[in-house]
């Protein structure tokens, strides 16, 4: 889901088709910002991103820096909702078991 080459995210259409993330692009009156937004949420949240080696209190800083030239940039409700879906489909048994010990 959602792969990092280099330092671009493919965003392949089977990503794109996953409900919570088709619905947000479908809706979005801007197609290429709906893209950008959705690089913020992987960049940010993915769990082997290099953004990982920032501490979380600064990460989504240096991300909206350099997803958005804004270090202070703010998700909106529904981008906070798509964060939290793909918090959801990142879980795994595996996942679990590592938070739980």
């Amino acid at each position: 889901m959602f792969d990092i080459k280099g330092d671009r995210i493919s965003l392949a259409t089977e990503d794109l088709a996953i409900p919570p993330f088709k619905d947000y692009y479908n809706n979005a009156k801007d197609k290429s910002l709906a893209v950008k937004e959705i690089e913020y949420i992987i960049w940010l949240y993915k769990w082997n991103t290099p953004y990982e080696a920032y501490p979380i209190d600064k990460r989504a800083s240096v991300v909206g820096r350099d997803v958005f030239g804004d270090e202070k940039y703010v998700p909106t409700a529904e981008m906070k909702e798509l964060i939290k879906r793909f918090n959801e489909f990142q879980e795994t048994p595996g996942t679990r078991l590592l938070s739980a010990s």
